[in-house]
């Protein structure tokens, strides 16, 4: 059998988890079934596991799955909240954070980037920073903020 690559897995970090409970707004975690959640407007949104926080546990369930590689990326809402410099110093420090830990994995990690997308200038800076330090391609959602990627807006990207 070939090598084994997982493209669809996501990594946080407590920052990032600290980041969206202070500044994400309309975002809260609660705990959910003895699960912490995050909710938004208090529906429940997304599951946190503590793997997604955990490198070396990322490794040994990769081990145990027979993957070889993992291509690690943030997830929703990703750095979609909040106001520019919030959301580009967070996808900036997620950035930071895969590059390290790619670092540390070389054999096992590779990585997408986390950009800004509502702010496009921005997000073409960070894009060009992110290649430089490693990524591998770039995360994208369906929407940003709850606007389509067709949207004329994001022309400039």
């Amino acid at each position: 059998m070939g090598t084994v690559i997982d493209v669809h897995t996501h990594m946080l970090n407590d920052k990032w988890l600290e980041t969206i409970l202070e500044f994400g707004g309309r975002y809260s975690l609660k705990e959910l079934g003895g699960q912490r959640v995050i909710h938004y407007d208090g529906a429940p949104f997304m599951t946190l596991m503590d793997g997604m926080f955990d490198y070396e546990k990322r490794i040994k369930a990769m081990d145990a799955a027979g993957v070889d590689l993992a291509i690690v990326s943030l997830t929703c809402p990703s750095v979609y909240w909040r106001g520019e410099e919030v959301s580009i110093a967070t996808a900036q420090m997620m950035n930071d954070d895969m590059a390290a830990q790619q670092l540390v994995y070389p054999d096992r990690l590779r990585w997408f980037a986390t950009l800004p997308w509502q702010y496009p200038e921005r997000a073409v800076v960070e894009l060009e920073r992110a290649s430089k330090m490693g990524a591998v391609g770039v995360f994208v959602s369906a929407s940003v903020s709850g606007i389509s990627l067709t949207d004329p807006s994001f022309n400039a990207i």
